[in-house]
């Protein structure tokens, strides 16, 4: 972690909450310095993005972490974690925020009169869009996204930006890994299982009730297809499974995630992220999230080997046809992500007139 102590004209600010904004932001980093421009990250202690963030080589100021399930203990961290940004704020003087819909820099930015870009491909994290829409200059999304669903969120002062393609694009474009680099986790092509639990503390899933748990799913593969690794990924301490394994993986820091996905037999995650990241790259990808996931639909229209799937027994049914033959069950996906956009493009096309109209 590095300390920001020298205020410059072309500082760009980018709050980064999660492990995908992490890798996102190695992206938007080469690309805000192509243009001229500095980068400043800001994050929180969840899941694993600060050691993702050191994983990619990024400097960072680490403030607050996440609230837990409790809405009063979310918002006690927002606010905690607010307080502490306006005094980074002031000592570093941004042009401009970039995040993923950060209530928590959104409001802090939107108060010291700091032009804000905002990216979001998730309208079902309602309390999220509500906080940020209206206080953004833009907000950039995937273009399948319909606009009526996210008007009926807020409208960003100057409106709705749209790309043909999704968030993930922006790291996979250029990614062509060696099979040889799953040496360093003890792993071979097609020979494991990544699992990636549910976001059970987010706001949007304090209600809901899947009718079936991970463990579920991690039992079933290990008693049935006991020639698979499971590489478990949890989002939080609790959801690590109090069982011993011999073919259960359960890292401590960050992983190459892409890495991970692209060579897998099988992603498996109660989210969207991990799917989108591993059909992209042709791997099959079953999400079980509850939601209505337009990104995921999109994927899934072009071609791409992505299941949604929302009973226990029809990812059983998955799992047992893709495990069996998992060569036949990937997907060449060179063709299918020709002509697809980055939002990082979006990004840097939209800075420097933002910063021109906002002096």
């Amino acid at each position: 972690m590095k300390d920001i102590e020298v205020i410059t004209l072309s500082l760009i600010w980018y709050d980064c909450l999660t492990p995908k904004q992490a890798l996102i932001a190695y992206t938007l980093k080469k690309a805000l310095e192509r243009l001229g421009f500095d980068i400043f990250i800001t994050t929180r202690d969840y899941d694993y993005t600060i050691s993702l963030l050191r994983l990619k080589g990024l400097d960072y100021v680490a403030i607050g972490s996440h609230g837990g399930a409790s809405l009063k203990g979310k918002l006690r961290r927002s606010c905690e974690r607010m307080l502490k940004m306006i005094d980074l704020v002031e000592k570093t003087n941004p042009r401009a925020l970039v995040s993923f819909s950060s209530p928590d820099a959104t409001r802090v930015a939107f108060g010291m009169g700091i032009p804000i870009i905002n990216l979001n491909d998730s309208p079902h994290a309602e309390h999220v869009c509500r906080l940020t829409f209206s206080l953004s200059d833009y907000v950039i999304t995937p273009k399948c996204i319909p606009l009526e669903v996210l008007e009926q969120l807020g409208r960003p002062r100057r409106g709705f930006i749209q790309y043909e393609g999704v968030d993930e694009v922006a790291w996979l474009r250029d990614y062509n890994p060696s099979p040889s680099a799953l040496s360093r986790y003890g792993l071979r092509p097609l020979s494991y299982v990544v699992l990636r639990p549910e976001e059970q503390k987010a706001a949007y899933m304090l209600k809901v009730k899947l009718g079936f748990s991970y463990e579920d799913i991690l039992k079933y593969i290990l008693n049935t297809h006991k020639g698979y690794r499971i590489v478990f990924l949890p989002r939080y301490e609790d959801q690590r499974p109090q069982i011993q394994h011999p073919m259960l993986v359960m890292p401590r820091t960050a992983v190459d995630g892409p890495l991970l996905t692209r060579f897998a037999a099988l992603v498996i995650t109660g989210g969207g992220t991990m799917s989108r990241e591993a059909c992209l790259q042709g791997t099959p990808s079953i999400s079980y999230s509850p939601h209505k996931l337009y990104v995921n639909e999109y994927l899934k229209k072009r071609g791409f080997p992505l299941y949604d799937v929302h009973k226990l027994d029809n990812i059983i049914d998955i799992i047992d046809q893709v495990l069996e033959e998992p060569a036949r069950a990937r997907v060449d996906t060179e063709e299918l992500l020709k002509g697809m956009e980055s939002p990082v493009d979006v990004v840097i096309k939209l800075i420097p007139e933002l910063l021109e109209t906002s002096l």
